[in-house]
């Protein structure tokens, strides 16, 4: 997959395919809890849970109704991956049950969109030297405020901390990008993985 290809992609599962050994269990958490619950609760204490088992954690959000899925099993070196697809799959199902006027391509644009907030391109190294505590002030502001109109100032403050990373500093300054809680940039701020 290209870079032009990621960032026009509508299928989810393609991107999926392209990230999979990247998807670690807090990007299941994190897509999990931002695709199925409502905006009030993203700001309750549920959003950052570390210790609740992903089982438990689909359950929770109510998205193992019975319903065949026919999501085929991956090996487990890919088995976060393969557990944001069976979310996928399992929500595009209740979605076209509950809202059959839904466009259904709409639904997954917006999954793909969080998909690129979540995960970069490629991977990216962050160089600590860029861990400024302007930087990390900046990150942990919008991190906890979740006010992302600030990500152009963290690009020109990561700058300013020597960053040259082209996938980092365009991905703050993207007026048009989605940006969410579990943001790939901050968190390699701020060390969340």
């Amino acid at each position: 997959m290209t870079e032009s290809e990621w960032l026009a992609c509508e299928d989810p599962n393609s991107l999926l395919a392209f990230v999979a050994p990247r998807v670690t269990s807090r990007i299941v958490r994190l897509f999990v809890l931002k695709t199925r619950l409502s905006s009030g609760a993203e700001g309750s204490d549920v959003w950052d849970l570390q210790v609740l088992p992903i089982r438990n954690l689909v359950s929770w959000t109510g998205i193992l109704p019975p319903i065949e899925l026919n999501v085929s099993p991956v090996p487990p070196a890919h088995c976060d991956a393969s557990l944001v697809e069976f979310v996928i799959a399992a929500q595009t199902k209740i979605e076209a049950l509950e809202n059959p006027n839904r466009n259904l391509r709409q639904f997954h644009s917006e999954y793909c969109q969080f998909l690129r907030e979540f995960i970069p391109f490629r991977p990216v190294s962050f160089d600590p030297v860029w861990r400024t505590s302007d930087v990390v002030a900046i990150a942990t502001g919008i991190y906890d405020c979740r006010d992302f109109s600030a990500m152009p100032i963290l690009a020109d403050a990561l700058q300013e901390a020597g960053c040259d990373n082209d996938d980092v500093l365009n991905h703050c300054r993207d007026a048009n990008g989605v940006h969410v809680r579990g943001c790939w940039v901050a968190d390699l701020i701020l060390g969340k993985s």
